[in-house]
């Protein structure tokens, strides 16, 4: 009972600490129109060096799959970031090996495997590790 009275003794001096941290409804509103025009977002990786990875596939009755690569989905489009295609017409669930193609080269992939285009090898991804 003791340790509670004094929690609350010391309540109000911590709620100066918490402003703090928070930030006023200006700064806010300045930093989230910030994020909004795109300046906080990262620089895209050379897209010839990049390594695409198959991440998953999901399989829904009545309707297309859904395939993930590099975090990215097919979800509106099977174009991922205008440079990469995916093929999901043909796919079987028993045996999900995707069609990818990126830059006229097509490979098929399976998922958690990793694709260098400039490479042209197709690998696991602990595979592709130890290699690179």
């Amino acid at each position: 009972m003791k340790i509670l009275y004094v929690l609350l003794l010391l309540l109000p001096l911590q709620s100066h600490a918490i402003d703090k941290v928070f930030m006023s409804k200006a700064e806010r509103n300045m930093l989230d129109n910030m994020r909004s025009s795109g300046r906080f977002k990262n620089q895209q990786e050379d897209e010839s060096k990049k390594v695409l990875k198959l991440d998953g596939v999901v399989f829904k009755s009545g309707s297309k799959p859904i395939v993930f690569v590099n975090g990215k989905n097919t979800i509106k489009s099977r174009k991922i970031n205008n440079a990469i295609h995916v093929h999901t017409k043909n796919l079987n669930p028993e045996k999900p090996s995707v069609l990818v193609t990126k830059d006229k080269i097509s490979r098929y992939m399976k998922p958690g495997q990793v694709w260098q285009p400039s490479a042209s090898r197709v690998a696991e991804e602990y595979q592709f590790k130890a290699v690179k």
